[in-house]
Parts: C-alpha cells; structure tokens; sequence
C-alpha cells in the first residue's frame, strides 16, 4: 500500500504508521467523515483462518470498550481478502519518548492514567498481554498529556488465558507469561518494567515511593505484587499530597456506557436472523422501537459489528440522503439525491435502482437511528 492509494473509495493513504508481525498501520484521511484515521490491515499471508479469527477479536475487544485512555475503533472491512479496521489517529509520543522531559507531578499524571485503563479492562475480564512503551500513546499537550492504550492483537479474556504457548514482548513479560499463563497480575508485571526502565532514564531519578511500587509490580511470584490496579493508585495516594481518584467522571461514564446487550438479546438475535435471510436474498425492513435510554443505540452498535465482520456492509446516518450518500462513495457512483430529478416519483425510481444496481457479493444494511425526526421523503423512500 502506498500514500495516495485509495481504499474502497473512501480512504487515502497518507503514510505509513509502522509495521509489525501480523499487519501494517496507515494514516488515513477518512473522505466520507472527513477525519484524519488510522488504518490496521491484516497481512495478505494471514487473511484467513486463525489469524483472521485474531484480528476480527481485536476490533471486537475494542469495540466494546469506552475509555477516554484506550484507543477508539471505528469500521471493519475488507480489501479483497484482506481485513482491516479503522481507529482514532494518536498525535503524540510513546511512553518513555512522551515522559522523557515531563516534570515527576505529568508523569505521575500519566502513569495514573494507564492504571486507570488497565482497570478498566480487567474489570470487563480482558487481560492486554503486550503492555510495553509502543502500546501507551501520550499526546502532545504540554499542559495535559493524555495517555491511549492500543494494540489489543494479543488481548484475550481472563477465562481463556491459559493459551500453551508464550505471547508478548519478551523483555516485557513477567515469568508466568513466559509459560503461556497470565492473569490481570501480568500486565501490571509489565508495567513494572516499563515504569523501571522510565525511572531509570529520569535525569532526577525517581522518588523513593515510586521504586517501592515498581519493585512490587515486578516480584516473580503473581500473588506478592498489587492484585489490581486500583491498588496501585491507592499506593500512590498514600505516598503523595494530590489524591488521585480512581475513577474520574469521563471513566465512570465509560463503565456505565460500556457494558454491551443487557435484556435485549431476543432483539437482537432477531435483527441477526433479518441478516442470515438477507444474505440469501431475502431483504427486510426492521423499526427497532422504545424510550430513551433503553438501549437501542447499544443495539444496533453491536448488530453493524456482527456486519462488518461477516464482510457485509452497514451504513447510518440522519437520512436516506446520508446513508446512500455513503453507500455511494463505497460503490464509486454517483448518489442518486445529486442528480437532477423532475419529480419525487422519478427521485423515489432512481433511489431504488441504485440499491438494486449496487455490489450484490454481501448484503447492505443501511440505518437510520433517529427515523422518527426524518424528513417526509425518508418516509416515502421506505415505503417504496
């Protein structure tokens, strides 16, 4: 892939981010919404079976966390065979380049807010298994440096972490990884090393407190270092003026947006079924209906996952108008609302040989969360 290339119509290569063992990373500029994004894409040798199987959980891992100190995800799609998914583009620094001139009061700062992202996705039963400096992005505000967690490649979930085989940064990982078991105890063994190396670099050295705490993270043995991260901070705020909360506002908005289908499983099994009789030709209309708060948005969120990673494609927006309009570009036509119509009959005609003409290798769901304020032709679009 080279800069300039166009992905699906949509996005255009501006450089190479890096490279790693099982895909490469791009910055992109998202056409559609108009954002600068990054790209992950799979390597053509690991387009299929367990590899592939990988990547669609990574971006499903992601998908399901809201954390203002973990990485956002956005679409999954294809290029031929090969897999990719876009995510929020960092404009910052590795940990130890980012923390290398911060005074100790940002650094603290920053290594809370790690803290704060490792406990949240222990919480939701995920263990990261690759925490080292390339992985914790710090943004570059001098005055308030942010920190994302990314790459979730070799996350897995606490119940299935006995893998048989050693997975991680070697120099990064603690002894019991390195047996291809771990527990939430082996990031924070991780941690322990990158804080170390950090500290160590620190033209001051590092306060007393802090080398108490990381040699803590670091004993061989899981069960004598912090059970938690939470624990962590507790330790600093012993040893400190400023209190650290455990959780902020925006992190425990993050908890209570981000627990995925609660009582809505019928529902939502239903949508999937629309899907399978779809895929054999068979389209349908579903209205997905209830108050505020309910947790429709979560809903139709997690059926446009199960899409794009079946290789469908899904597309919402305000309008009819909207969501063609993306269909469109995609499609590399023309949106039938720019040509020029004599009348709503003729626009209602040209609407629906478009989606007739469009690729028919996988179905394509089109959504409109908020159809109960779409304008009269929205209305009229669907009755035909």
């Amino acid at each position: 892939m080279r800069v300039h290339d166009v992905i699906n119509n949509r996005y255009e290569v501006t450089k190479s981010i890096g490279s790693g063992s099982f895909g490469e990373v791009f910055l992109v500029h998202d056409n559609l919404d108009n954002r600068e994004v990054a790209i992950k894409v799979i390597h053509e040798r690991f387009s299929g079976g367990v590899h592939l199987r990988l990547f669609q959980e990574e971006f499903k891992t992601l998908a399901s966390f809201k954390h203002p100190n973990l990485v956002s995800v956005y679409d999954f799609g294809f290029i031929g065979q090969r897999a990719f998914f876009t995510s929020e583009y960092i404009k910052g620094k590795d940990f130890n380049s980012g923390t290398k001139n911060l005074p100790p009061e940002k650094l603290l700062d920053c290594v809370v807010q790690v803290l704060r992202a490792l406990e949240y996705i222990h919480s939701r039963g995920v263990i990261h298994r690759d925490i080292k400096p390339t992985n914790i992005l710090i943004t570059n505000d001098a005055d308030a440096p942010q920190v994302k967690l990314l790459d979730f490649g070799l996350a897995r979930h606490l119940e299935g972490a006995v893998d048989r085989y050693a997975a991680g940064t070697p120099a990064y990982m603690a002894p019991e990884a390195k047996l291809g078991i771990a527990d939430s105890r082996s990031d924070l063994y991780s941690l322990g090393i990158l804080l170390k190396k950090v500290f160590d670099q620190a033209s001051t050295g590092a306060p007393d407190f802090l080398m108490q705490i990381a040699k803590r993270l670091l004993q061989e043995n899981p069960s004598d270092r912090f059970s938690r991260a939470n624990n962590v901070i507790r330790a600093i705020n012993r040893s400190v003026e400023k209190a650290y909360e455990l959780e902020t506002p925006a992190t425990q908005e993050a908890y209570l947006f981000s627990s995925g289908l609660v009582g809505r499983e019928v529902e939502f099994e239903r949508m999937v079924d629309v899907y399978r009789q779809a895929e054999k030709g068979n389209a349908e209309c579903v209205v997905v209906t209830g108050e505020r708060g309910v947790g429709k948005k979560t809903l139709l969120e997690e059926f446009k996952r199960v899409v794009q990673l079946e290789g469908g494609a899904c597309f919402s927006g305000r309008s009819f108008e909207e969501v063609i309009g993306a269909l469109a570009v995609r499609e590399g036509k023309e949106s039938p609302f720019n040509q020029n119509v004599g009348s709503k009959e003729d626009l209602l005609e040209n609407v629906f040989r478009f989606l007739c003409a469009c690729n028919r290798s996988s179905p394509v769901v089109l959504v409109l969360p908020e159809f109960q304020i779409a304008d009269e032709i929205d209305g009229e679009i669907l009755k035909y």
